[in-house]
């Protein structure tokens, strides 16, 4: 091999830099499958459409509280420092 290709095939042992936005929809995430859960297990009404309206909507609405939360926090934490 000449030294063009063996510069290609060389692995970066650096961190990636992790998206805040998609750490934020990943907590989000996780805290609206426990809110789920919960809903699951406590809430009487089987009707499907409920579950799919509502009980989805929450893991839903934590995603995006997650992302805007996570932005937020971000940009403030980095304007002070």
């Amino acid at each position: 091999m000449d030294r063009s290709s063996e510069q290609e095939m060389e692995v970066s042992r650096e961190d990636p830099e992790p998206s805040i936005t998609v750490l934020g929809a990943t907590a989000g995430g996780l805290a609206g499958l426990a809110g789920l859960a919960v809903l699951e297990i406590h809430c009487p009404d089987v009707n499907v459409y409920h579950i799919v309206g509502w009980h989805i909507s929450v893991a839903f609405v934590c995603v995006v509280a997650g992302i805007i939360i996570s932005s937020v926090t971000f940009r403030r934490w980095t304007s002070n420092h």
